[in-house]
């Protein structure tokens, strides 16, 4: 699959439309929200999100989850231990997340639905049975590079996943500076402690699984960040009482 976290430079120039008909928000989850189920089950396997029908019945309802996920209890934590460079880019508002998603919610529906549609239009033509690689032989041909047999499709999903990465890179040190950094931060305590989750569910995926294969454990990591993201802060703020919420 294309790394999960590259799908979104798909959906960068809906971000230029106004707000008032599109959220970013859910565009960007909707971009990623079909791999969760890769996440939830700790392999690559994927029986419902990468359907039509998984669009209504996982992708829709995950993708509320996710958006509600982040907002409310890690978006506060994770932009203030990100570098520099886009916690000075990310937008502040000064409207909270769940005003923003009880009035809105038709745009954030259409956004998710949006991002998500562009997840699997790009790994219809990256996986064996996409209807893209099916309506066109030529992306199940294979290449030999480097004494390996490949199949185009392949080749097409590892090339497109790193010029997405670059793509989301450019478009993040282009964007604007909007808000100020804030100070004392990233801090190692923080990271330490999301790569814990990350290192234990590895360990349990090992010892309950044997032999693995790298999708698989990529998968199982992934989950484990995601669990990080979400969890550390709430933990922070049962032993400090800070305040979870944030703007969107």
């Amino acid at each position: 699959m294309p790394l999960t976290f590259a799908h979104p430079a798909l959906i960068l120039p809906f971000t230029s439309i106004s707000a008032r008909f599109v959220s970013v928000t859910g565009l960007i989850v909707g971009s990623m929200v079909p791999d969760f189920e890769y996440f939830i089950r700790l392999k690559i396997e994927s029986n419902v999100s990468h359907a039509l029908t998984g669009l209504l019945w996982f992708d829709m309802p995950v993708g509320v989850l996710v958006c509600l996920g982040f907002h409310v209890f890690a978006r506060r934590s994770l932009l203030r231990n990100l570098p520099a460079i886009i916690q000075q880019r990310v937008p502040q508002a000064n409207e909270q997340w769940l005003k923003y998603f009880a009035k809105h919610w038709p745009i954030v529906l259409l956004s998710l639905m949006i991002g998500a549609s562009s997840h699997l239009v790009w790994d219809a033509f990256t996986h064996r049975h996409g209807f893209g690689v099916i309506a066109f032989p030529i992306l199940a041909d294979s290449s030999n590079i480097f004494g390996q047999t490949i199949p185009v499709f392949k080749l097409l999903q590892h090339s497109s996943t790193v010029i997405g990465a670059i793509c989301i890179f450019i478009f993040v040190v282009r964007a604007p500076k909007v808000s100020p950094v804030d100070k004392g931060y990233p801090s190692l305590r923080y990271w330490l402690s999301v790569a814990a989750f990350v290192v234990i569910l590895l360990a349990i995926k090992l010892v309950s699984s044997g032999r693995t294969s790298i999708g698989d454990l990529i998968a199982t990591a992934t989950a484990g960040l995601c669990l990080g993201l979400l969890l550390v802060p709430i933990g922070q703020q049962i032993f400090s009482h800070e305040t979870l919420t944030e703007t969107i």
